[in-house]
């Protein structure tokens, strides 16, 4: 139960984070698109789990867990430095990158600024520009899914507990921005570290 509750605590820290960005630039998230946020990771969580399953079926005996193992280091190490890693982002953005909604490039300028996400500037976020939201936390849930799914995470238990920690995570940071209005914490690093310990933790048990 302990590193369900890990794994759902860190890939809840993307969506905290970005909720919080959008509090702080008085933007509404309506519950259903709260909910779309929410669904998304879990639905990617599920599947990167479930994935994990049919691998784990052909690795050889024993392997499944070292490889978990070696997944969720790389996740959590990046994760560790994933403020870092934006404001260097950011900074070639502005000098060498142009961005179009209809591509890659989108997604990318999300990524390094969630309000961006808001592409009608009406203040509040629609259920269809919540999955554009959602992308950037649906992207950790699928590696750190895939890594726990091998290191024998229990799926189901996993999942419901994600969709609803989603949902706390997307109201407390809405709220908590609106309050400070700081644009985002940099405490992303978090989350690397809760999947460093959900690595050693599957690995010793």
């Amino acid at each position: 139960m302990t590193e369900n509750i890990l794994l759902v605590a860190a890939v809840s820290v993307d969506a905290l984070l970005a909720s919080f960005a959008y509090g702080a630039d008085n933007i509404k998230i309506p519950f259903l698109s709260a909910a779309v946020i929410s669904a998304a990771g879990t639905a990617v969580l599920m599947l990167s789990m479930l994935l994990s399953g049919a691998a784990d079926a052909v690795i050889p005996s024993g392997a499944g867990r070292w490889l978990g193992f070696i997944i969720l280091m790389c996740i959590g190490t990046v994760s560790l430095f994933q403020n870092a890693l934006k404001t260097f982002l950011r900074n070639k953005s502005r000098k060498n990158l142009s961005f179009s909604i209809s591509g890659v490039g989108f997604v990318v300028s999300v990524f390094l600024d969630e309000t961006k996400a808001d592409t009608d500037k009406s203040k509040t976020l629609s259920p269809r520009e919540s999955l554009t939201l959602a992308i950037a936390p649906s992207a950790d849930s699928l590696g750190s899914g895939f890594g726990a799914g091998l290191a024998g995470a229990d799926i189901l238990p996993v999942c419901i507990m994600s969709f609803g920690a989603g949902l706390a995570a997307v109201a407390a940071g809405a709220k908590a921005g609106a309050v400070t209005g700081k644009k985002r914490p940099g405490i992303s690093w978090i989350s690397g570290i809760l999947l460093i310990i959900l690595a050693v933790m599957n690995l010793i048990k």
